[in-house]
């Protein structure tokens, strides 16, 4: 488990690389990187904000 910052709002979250994770439980609509060590990963929140405009925006 590692502890990243959301990059868009700052908090603070949980990363399950090897396996796990929450965000495997959201909407697979976008690709994720193949190394989620780079700081890439999103908080609950914005994460579902994103998914939700690119869901709308494909709509």
């Amino acid at each position: 488990m590692i502890t990243k910052i959301c990059p868009k709002c700052g908090e603070t979250l949980t990363c399950k690389p090897e396996g796990g994770c929450w965000c495997a439980d959201l909407p697979h609509i976008m690709p994720l990187p193949s190394d989620r060590s780079d700081g890439g990963c999103m908080c609950l929140k914005c994460l579902q904000e994103l998914i939700d405009a690119r869901t709308t925006a494909a709509g």
